[in-house]
């Protein structure tokens, strides 16, 4: 696997700085070992458009960097060397250096560490530079940028420069990357970087054909009768090994990228994880991330890479989720209070209709039950929030709410009876009562009595409007007295007329 070369800046000019011996040995056919074994990574690299350098061959590293010679390259001739740091770099260019044609067949970004090809620019006497000089009036921003696997778009490590600090065209040392080049497109300047952790390719080099050993309860990888370190992919499995070879488990936080290896095999873990009283939210390239996350049709917010629980607000918006972290919808409790939370996780205010029924919601003390008066009507919620229609008793008492819920009062007919409900909408019931000067009388139901009705010993009459009677009347071809109080008169004499025991005038 080919890996970008990173945390060096190389210019077109480097290919000419090779040695004469150097270049004699090249020409000889022989290679010069250096004796130097202190590197911890050899690259043997060319350069893509004459500014950026590509391996050309599997860098060594680990053990394998005590060998610093250079070897014969297929289609390259050996060009000089390079040390940055730890770092060893056998500069080539191709052998044809013919023509100005650009042979670059790179399939992925050469910066963030995906398979890259190596042909370059093979006109090796073009002068390009990386655009990083100070003062340059082409350059209106200058960002500071690292490059993730699988895409060609840059992202921001660092605020970048715009309007006139845009004139400082230097690239500045960032914790946890290192410089690779930089790059002038269209008015803006691209420092690129790589992370200084845990780049993909080194994620996704192989380690095959090795062996586990534990050694004092610590797990390590033997390879080629060496320890392994560093990202390690074996059998489409992701380990992580310290500098020593020893295998790392549980969290690995390195500047801001952060890792979960499991405590048991040592294998990265991706998703959620819980970590201690945590849940992190752990992603392939290691990013703390912050915002909703969407899993399987639940969403979540993490903040920082851990997942939150319990009311939160983002953003202004206030959102509730639950113990396990899923943003909830609807009717959700909130300590001990029930609270309408929209499709967006805000809560909400007012009236809402929940499979059928209809409910009220303040955004402070929830959902509402008992009495509400809301544009000048009352209406009434049971126990469980449901707005409720038509009758319905509290206490000992019957109220009735129409299909909207209000609250009626006055004369109510219904089913063919009539009722009468007071100003607090409480139906009136075994009991005489007066509206406009007539007398009414409703039974132990509420329901309102027409025809003859016997009261503490005496009759009285209700017409069918349930008026009660007073003064002569008649009922089917008979005649009747009542007095004022409604009472019939009975077996005594009226104005010269006489009513017998049945109040019946004879």
């Amino acid at each position: 696997m080919r890996k970008t070369v990173t945390g060096i800046l190389l210019a077109t000019s480097v290919l000419a700085m090779a040695t004469v011996q150097q270049v004699q040995a090249v020409e000889s056919g022989t290679t010069t070992a250096t004796t130097t074994s202190s590197f911890k990574e050899v690259h043997f690299v060319t350069f893509k458009n004459g500014s950026v350098p590509v391996d050309i061959k599997e860098p060594r590293t680990g053990s394998a960097a005590s060998d610093t010679s250079q070897p014969e390259i297929a289609n390259y001739r050996y060009s000089s060397r390079r040390e940055e740091g730890d770092i060893l770099y056998h500069v080539y260019s191709p052998t044809n250096t013919t023509g100005n044609s650009n042979n670059s067949s790179a399939q992925s970004n050469p910066y963030h560490g995906g398979n890259t090809a190596a042909a370059t620019n093979t006109n090796t006497n073009n002068n390009q530079n990386a655009a990083t000089t100070s003062g340059n009036s082409a350059v209106k921003e200058v960002r500071f940028v690292v490059y993730k696997e699988g895409s060609s778009d840059p992202v921001n490590i660092k605020d970048p420069r715009k309007g006139s600090e845009a004139s400082d065209t230097s690239h500045p040392t960032i914790a946890n990357y290192t410089y690779v080049t930089g790059e002038l497109k269209d008015g803006v300047l691209y420092h690129v970087y790589r992370s200084n952790i845990a780049t993909n390719s080194n994620q996704n080099q192989s380690a095959a054909a090795g062996q586990f050993k534990t050694e004092n309860g610590k797990v390590y990888y033997i390879k080629d009768g060496k320890k392994v370190s560093g990202w390690q992919k074996i059998d489409d499995k992701t380990y992580y090994f310290e500098a020593d070879g020893a295998m790392k488990k549980g969290l690995l936080t390195a500047g801001d990228k952060q890792y979960y290896l499991d405590e048991k095999d040592g294998v990265k873990k991706l998703g959620f994880v819980k970590v201690a009283d945590k849940t992190y939210y752990f992603v392939e390239d290691g990013e703390k991330k912050t915002g909703f996350v969407k899993i399987d049709d639940k969403t979540y917010y993490v903040k920082e890479g851990v997942r939150l629980t319990g009311d939160i607000t983002v953003d202004g918006k206030h959102y509730f989720l639950d113990e396990e972290g899923v943003l909830k919808q609807g009717i959700v409790v909130i300590d001990g209070k029930k609270f309408f939370i929209d499709s967006e996780g805000n809560r909400q205010a007012g009236w809402k209709k929940v499979e059928g029924d209809w409910y009220y919601f303040s955004k402070e003390d929830g959902m509402k039950t008992g009495w509400l008066k809301d544009g000048g009507k009352w209406y009434h919620f049971n126990a469980a929030g449901v707005m409720q229609k038509w009758w319905f008793k509290e206490g000992d008492t019957w109220y009735y709410l129409n299909g909207s819920g209000e609250m009626q009062t006055g004369w109510l007919q219904d089913g063919g009876t009539w009722y009468y409900l007071n100003g607090s909408g409480a139906m009136k019931a075994s009991q005489w009562f007066q509206v406009g000067g007539t007398w009414y009388y409703l039974d132990n139901s509420g329901a309102m009595k027409t025809g003859w009705l016997k009261q503490g010993g005496s009759w009285y009459y209700l017409d069918g409007s349930g008026a009660m009677k007073t003064g002569w009347f008649q009922v089917d071809g008979k005649w009747y007295y009542a007095y004022s109080s409604g009472a019939l008169a009975v077996n005594t004499t009226i104005n010269g007329y006489t009513v017998n025991a049945n109040g019946e005038w004879v």
